[in-house]
């Protein structure tokens, strides 16, 4: 359980929302609530220390992409995020690793980019502004050519 003491620190709010939105991934395990359904499901109203902790602020997601994926989508998908994401990050150290030069720094790059919105991600949710490069940077830490095996080199 999340105990926080002040009510009016930075983060106490997102505290309160995971704090809140947790057990009500146990209600929607298997399909989750629907994309884009925290607000509904969400019920302020039901929670005495709302006020406290938001404000007059409505709450439109759960400030965490990986408790959102989990409560809209249900946590088999979120199992299948992760291990999709896991899989292309495995893959691009193994062939920052057999790479050298420009690729090889190239394909770091790509690994701290990814690995960099994942773990802010722990923090907001997917944004129209920021999303798209993300699984731009994602597919290009996935490719491999044909050609690549052979010269070493990233090709974008």
């Amino acid at each position: 359980m999340v105990v926080n003491q002040d009510s009016g620190g930075a983060g106490a709010g997102r505290w309160f929302i995971w704090q809140e939105s947790l057990p009500l991934i146990d209600e929607h395990f298997w399909l989750g609530t629907g994309p884009n359904t925290f607000r509904e499901v969400f019920k302020p109203l039901n929670i005495p220390d709302y006020n406290k902790y938001i404000g007059k602020s409505i709450i439109y997601d759960a400030n965490n992409e990986y408790l959102q994926v989990a409560l809209t989508m249900g946590v088999p998908a979120l199992l299948i995020y992760f291990i999709f994401q896991w899989m292309i990050i495995y893959r691009g150290i193994k062939q920052a690793q057999e790479m050298n030069g420009e690729a090889q720094i190239l394909k770091y790059c790509l690994l701290a980019a990814v690995i960099g919105y994942m773990v802010q991600a722990l923090f907001n949710i997917s944004v129209v502004s920021v999303g798209p490069y993300f699984w731009i940077f994602l597919g290009l830490l996935a490719n491999r050519t044909k050609g690549d095996e052979v010269t070493g080199a990233l090709k974008i």
